[in-house]
């Protein structure tokens, strides 16, 4: 009966152990986590600011720019109006979202043998006013070259 009792006494003890050492590492995640969470946390917020931040240098919405369009070269295009120059692309690298105004022949001025140089036109647009980008076109349309050249703010490209 001793032997039993000391087999019972020390299963109950082994349990016991069991149990205290679940709980010891149970609470230890526990405290993980609880001393963790708010690095987590504070991760998460700067993420969250970081696209507010983001997203208010992109502005709000559209806004309505207009001004000299000028396509001088191959994905290589800005737009210059009263608050000075919008990059739109620079060949082989940034490129804004959405379409460049069409341009018919009259409201064109080619700076070289093919069909690129400037026009006058109004783009609604999201921009970056930090980086001074158009993040993207929501639409485009082409003016009159007399538009811009009577606007005392715009200076027409050579």
């Amino acid at each position: 009966m001793k032997l039993f009792s000391q087999v019972v006494y020390l299963s109950l003890a082994v349990s016991y152990s069991l149990f205290l050492s679940s709980f010891f590492i149970f609470n230890l995640f526990f405290v993980k986590i609880c001393v963790r969470l708010p690095y987590l946390m504070t991760l998460i917020s700067l993420g969250l600011y970081l696209t507010s931040v983001d997203l208010a240098i992109a502005g709000k919405g559209f806004e309505k720019r207009c001004g000299w369009f000028e396509n001088p070269t191959p994905s290589n295009a800005w737009l210059n109006d009263r608050d000075g120059q919008w990059i739109i692309g620079v060949q082989g690298g940034y490129q804004a979202q959405g379409d460049w105004p069409s341009f018919q022949p009259h409201q064109w001025v080619r700076t070289n043998a093919v069909s690129y140089g400037y026009g006058c036109a109004c783009l609604q647009v999201k921009v970056n006013s930090k980086s001074h980008k158009i993040i993207q076109i929501k639409s485009s349309k082409a003016q009159s070259l007399q538009v811009c050249r009577r606007d005392r703010f715009l200076k027409e490209p050579i």
